[in-house]
């Protein structure tokens, strides 16, 4: 799984509508991406972004929070795709599922450029 160490800082936000495709910047391990309940390596984990089943399709994108990290919130129509994934937890799509784009070492995700 990638996403070790601290907490998000919120400092700035940044709201998509209609949301954005975010795609895997490079493979991810096997484990994949872990999805957080809250924009915090400290919340629980409900889901991962998986290679497999996000790989190529990437993942739409409501928001971004801004601080010693940089964390998305998935838009809930990505919930029906998570079901199947590594140790998804019945979550609020609403409300929850956020998953670390960036952090000091590394880009996990980015945004597909705008037409």
């Amino acid at each position: 799984m990638s996403d070790d160490g601290g907490d998000a800082m919120e400092v700035d936000n940044d709201t998509f509508s209609p949301p954005r495709r975010f795609q895997f910047t490079r493979q991810i391990p096997g484990g994949g991406l872990r999805v957080r309940q809250g924009p915090s390596r400290k919340t629980r984990q409900i889901a991962s972004l998986e290679w497999p089943s996000h790989g190529n399709t990437g993942v739409l994108v409501t928001g971004l929070i801004h601080g010693a990290e940089v964390w998305a919130k998935l838009d809930a129509s990505v919930y029906s795709s998570l079901r199947s994934t590594y140790q998804f937890q019945a979550f609020k799509p609403e409300e929850e599922g956020y998953v670390l784009v960036s952090n000091d070492k590394q880009t996990f995700l980015s945004p597909e450029p705008m037409e």
